[in-house]
């Protein structure tokens, strides 16, 4: 009987060790450091679409695996960063960057504001007719 749970407990262990071996990823990195610091930047900007609002940075999901390859291969080819960006906008719509961007998404920016300004003109027309 113990012998079993000794064989059971092998099989197992082999099993956990094959299977996180699995999860680790090697990617290819640039070979100047600060090309590739650079391309890491940029994975800090931009969203994983697969994940909930993780950057590629940390994400091991195919698709950040993929873009971040795509992002070397740009910062290689000498491509700013606005570039780079542009071409992920293109291909994956605004939705790709971890920020928005105020030029496409200014009633996001702008709407606590005038509802902060209706809300005042509201009460002052409310106190007005309070006082006539």
């Amino acid at each position: 009987m113990k012998n079993y749970f000794y064989r059971f407990i092998a099989i197992v262990s082999i099993f956990l060790i094959n299977f996180n071996s699995l999860a680790i990823t090697i990617e290819d990195q640039i070979d100047d450091p600060k090309q590739e610091q650079f391309a890491r930047e940029i994975f800090l900007e931009i969203r994983c679409l697969v994940c909930q609002g993780q950057v590629i940075e940390s994400s091991d999901s195919e698709f950040a695996i993929n873009v971040r390859k795509f992002i070397r291969d740009k910062v290689k080819q000498g491509l700013n960063k606005e570039q780079i960006k542009k071409l992920l906008i293109k291909d994956y719509g605004d939705e790709i960057l971890m920020t928005p961007s105020i030029i496409n998404e200014p009633l996001l920016w702008f709407l606590p504001l005038i509802f902060f300004i209706l809300s005042l003109f509201i009460i002052f027309k409310k106190y007005h007719k309070k006082l006539t």
